[in-house]
């Protein structure tokens, strides 16, 4: 599928790593390893590196690595908690396949979700607002905001700096904790999506668009209302399986015994990675997941097909038109002050 930069959105993740055990770290880091040239990871990249002809030829979902430096990263982090950690904000809580939403300030949000929040009970909030304030503390968190968000990366021009401003989409902030994962779904506009990782981890599963993988996530287009009701441009699409209702730790082991049968195909080519490059640690458990409906779990389209990436810290995530994404945060978080 090709593709051009002329839409895009930014979600600013912060995601603080908590704690996690020594041999599951050693093994997703072996993962990014296997990342950089395996297909079931897509493509991880050196912006500092690529040329522009080379993005453009690249039509799928991917990461790239070194768009900040680390001092920008600290810079932006330590802007937000200093400046708005009193600015009063909206979180989801979902478990049992139902959310409710609660208010707090960031601060009392971000000093909560590292000891509440887990795969079955988890803490997630998005903002498209509160970034708006940052930038008058700092020029620099500004510069970095604009640079990607008006597709500066490699020239290419801002078109809804051309949209009305009540339907323009603003930079969103995503702070998730363990657990938390947004729904699966394609973004609204058609636009190309970008996601840079401050801190943490993440899992991302990506699907390419088709008629019998629409068929079977039943995907339904949202409602076009999105940003204004006199406009009918805004709809994205949106399906109410969830790729990572259930999960379960497997070791090594099992998986080179080829135990797990049951697995849903999406997990088949992270599988296959974790085998190559675990055998010598057959006690390491990784985290699988299944979202519960047989169709899905046992698609071939969908298996064959899907593409995952393990976002970390300073990696900035291209998401293609219309390409069904879900992602979910691996480790649980640490209050930041």
């Amino acid at each position: 599928m090709k593709f051009t930069f002329t839409t895009r959105v930014l979600m600013w993740h912060i995601l603080l790593l908590y704690t996690l055990c020594a041999s599951q770290l050693c093994l997703f880091d072996a993962l990014n390893i296997v990342s950089n040239n395996a297909a079931p990871f897509g493509v991880r990249l050196d912006y500092s590196k690529l040329s522009k002809k080379q993005f453009d030829d690249i039509h799928h979902p991917l990461l790239l690595c070194n768009i900040l430096t680390e001092e920008d990263s600290d810079s932006f982090t330590y802007s937000l908690m200093k400046n708005l950690k009193n600015e009063l904000i909206e979180y989801d809580v979902r478990r049992d396949d139902q959310i409710e939403s609660y208010e707090c300030t960031l601060e009392e949000f971000i000093n909560t979700v590292s000891d509440n929040s887990d795969h079955e009970d988890n803490m997630y909030l998005m903002n498209e607002a509160i970034l708006d304030k940052l930038g008058k503390f700092t020029d620099k968190v500004t510069d970095i905001l604009v640079c990607i968000r008006e597709n500066k990366l490699f020239g290419y021009e801002d078109m809804f700096q051309y949209f009305p401003s009540n339907i323009k989409p603003s930079n969103a902030l995503i702070i998730g904790g363990m657990g938390a994962r947004s729904f699966l779904h394609a973004d609204p506009y058609d636009w190309v999506g970008v996601n840079y990782l401050f801190e943490g981890e993440k899992l991302w599963t990506f699907i390419p668009p088709s008629k019998e993988v629409e068929d079977v996530l039943q995907v339904r287009r949202n409602s076009p209302d999105a940003w204004d009701p006199q406009y009918s441009i805004a709809a994205g699409y949106v399906s109410d399986v969830d790729l990572y209702k259930t999960c379960t730790n497997h070791s090594i082991q099992s998986l080179l015994n080829n135990k797990d049968h049951s697995l849903s195909t999406i997990n088949r080519k992270y599988i296959a990675a974790a085998k190559q490059i675990g055998s010598s640690s057959p006690h390491v458990k990784i985290p699988l997941f299944e979202s519960g409906n047989v169709a899905v779990d046992t698609s071939a389209a969908i298996g064959e097909n899907v593409i995952q990436l393990i976002q970390k810290p300073g990696d900035l995530v291209v998401i293609p038109p219309h390409w069904y994404h879900q992602g979910t945060n691996l480790f649980t978080l640490l209050p930041s002050n």
